[in-house]
């Protein structure tokens, strides 16, 4: 079986389970925590990862990572260790993202732009996009200096790219076109 099935199985299984137990929200925000650590800690990635190392004591550490997180998320971190499935638990936590945002009527909305955008102006854009796709919006803010200036909105896997950074490679490959080369 491959990955994104056994993928969906799981965060499926996940799903299921916190909806059952009315603990869809914070099993949801547990999850993103998870993610965040595990995506960021390239440590706790390789204990993961080490056949070496007795599943016994990957789930001690997990254990007392996520000891304040609800038992069903616990319990899932567990299960997926004594499956060897450990490697897997991005791409389950995506899925029940996703799970999880249709239930809700979710969008998650990524805004990225140099300096931080102003409450007033954040609060517009999600009404604007919030309207656009009658949807509630989960906003994401992100910091990135290299677009130089502008925005950047992604929704899913659409992005709109109104960045100076964009605009400056646009003319710049426009510029390289055949239009302006030099017929000898």
């Amino acid at each position: 079986m491959n990955q994104s099935k056994i993928s969906v199985r799981y965060a499926k299984a996940l799903f299921l389970l916190a909806k059952e137990k009315n603990a869809l929200d914070e099993v949801y925000l547990n999850l993103k925590i998870v993610g965040k650590v595990v995506s960021e800690s390239h440590e706790l990635k390789s204990v993961l990862k080490n056949a070496t190392i007795l599943q016994s004591e990957k789930k001690e550490l997990l254990n007392s990572v996520f000891a304040d997180f609800n038992d069903i998320v616990k319990d899932f971190l567990n299960l997926l260790v004594d499956n060897d499935r450990q490697d897997y638990i991005l791409n389950i936590l995506r899925n029940f993202s996703f799970f999880y945002r249709k239930e809700k009527n979710l969008i998650h909305l990524t805004i990225t732009t140099v300096e931080k955008i102003s409450k007033i102006l954040t609060d517009n854009i999600i009404k604007i996009f919030s309207e656009a796709y009658n949807s509630q919006i989960e906003l994401e803010e992100k910091l990135d200096e290299s677009i130089i200036g502008g925005i950047i909105f992604k929704i899913d896997n659409n992005e709109l790219n109104m960045s100076v950074a964009n605009q400056l490679s646009e003319i710049k490959n426009s510029l390289r076109s055949e239009v302006y080369k030099k017929k000898v």
